[in-house]
């Protein structure tokens, strides 16, 4: 899975925000990936509790990411469709191939992506970017000594009264990123 991918997902469940990545949503979705209960124990077969998931924003970022590549597995790879799975599960992505797509996860894909809600639909549909777009939009410059992805995001929270929580995680899910790869393939 791609960690500028993973870092986007991150920035849309949670916003880089302490109280998501050690707490629960309205909904029951927790951590900084926004995982159901259900969902970890399926990924886990109920080794880790929501406690220790809580408690380890590194084992947070491995299973968002391994849960990720199970959908775009599911989805035959494409990267718009695996977003909205991820959004509002499988059989969502179903119900909404043969109907209209659902306002939450269209406006999550788009933002994802970085692209239209329009567009993001758009891509939903065909289950492929528009046509000479890459499959996103890229964060931010990949070159040696540019910033990463996670360092952009980081830098839009600056003046938040929580950076420096905000920053620590970021910067912890930078070092997460080398974990990922064993865990999302």
């Amino acid at each position: 899975v791609d960690p500028d991918l993973c870092t986007r997902l991150v920035g849309a469940e949670a916003a880089w925000d302490p109280k998501h990545g050690h707490g629960y949503n309205p909904v029951g979705a927790m951590g900084y990936v926004q995982m159901m209960p259900g969902t970890l124990h399926y990924l886990t077969k109920g080794t880790v509790s929501e406690e220790q998931f809580l408690a380890d924003p590194s084992l947070q970022f491995r299973l968002g990411a391994r849960y990720l590549r199970q959908q775009l597995d599911a989805m035959g790879g494409s990267v718009p469709r695996a977003l909205a799975a991820y959004n509002s599960g499988a059989g969502g992505v179903d119900k909404q191939l043969k109907g209209s797509m659902f306002l939450e996860p269209r406006d999550y894909v788009a933002k994802i992506l970085g692209v239209s809600p329009q567009e993001a639909e758009a891509a939903f549909r065909t289950g492929v970017m528009p046509a000479g777009q890459p499959a996103y939009k890229p964060l931010g410059q990949t070159q040696v000594g540019a910033q990463t992805p996670s360092e952009i995001l980081a830098e839009q929270y600056e003046e938040k009264s929580t950076f420096g929580q905000r920053h620590g995680t970021v910067m912890e899910f930078n070092k997460s990123l080398s974990t990922l790869l064993p865990f999302a393939y």
